[in-house]
């Protein structure tokens, strides 16, 4: 009879270097900033989960304002995806300078227990996210359809389009009244 041999096998490869991984509850539950952010966040905790970093910092890698920061960074929090921890120093060229501290929360098992249960379709989503989400409480199930976060961003976005719109439509007319006169006669 042959002898069972044990094996040890080390991947040293590298290939598991610098890539970060969002679960897809976040991608498909909230804004592009919101996930942005959240990607940025999980880059910087690395395998520890702690992130220190200050919003103007956020800011430049996002290319947004100091307000869509916040908000987003509430939006987080709210949705318990991430943790406030406090402030910390850390140290400048010039200095030392106070930023905040944040956890990002596990939500791995919940991000699995949600699409398995929509999967299946034994529940409406509702008490899927309920059941799963050790996070969350019923109250805030709701979010399982779109949130009302992604909802406002959306209808401002359409507003931002529509007045864009008219502001080329009335562009127009105002052309168009300045071709239809003839000097003498009038508009025609």
């Amino acid at each position: 009879m042959e002898e069972s041999k044990q094996y040890k096998i080390e991947d040293e490869s590298g290939d598991r270097k610098y890539f970060t991984i969002i679960p897809n509850y976040i991608l498909n539950h909230s804004t592009d900033t919101d996930q942005a952010l959240y990607a940025q966040m999980k880059r910087l905790a690395g395998d520890s989960g702690k992130c220190s970093a200050g919003v103007r910092y956020f800011m430049k890698q996002l290319g947004v304002g100091y307000k869509s920061v916040r908000k987003s960074l509430d939006y987080l929090i709210k949705n318990k995806w991430i943790t406030y921890l406090g402030t910390t120093k850390i140290k400048k060229e010039r200095g030392e300078k106070e930023v905040d501290v944040y956890q990002i929360n596990d939500i791995w098992k919940f991000n699995v227990n949600h699409y398995d249960c929509v999967a299946k379709q034994k529940r409406s989503d509702n008490d899927c996210v309920a059941e799963s989400n050790p996070l969350r409480s019923q109250k805030d199930a709701h979010c399982v359809a779109e949130s009302e976060h992604k909802k406002e961003h959306r209808k401002k976005k359409q507003l931002r389009k529509n007045t864009v719109n008219l502001k080329k439509f009335n562009d127009l007319k105002t052309e168009l009244k300045e071709q239809m006169f003839v000097p003498g006669i009038g508009h025609i």
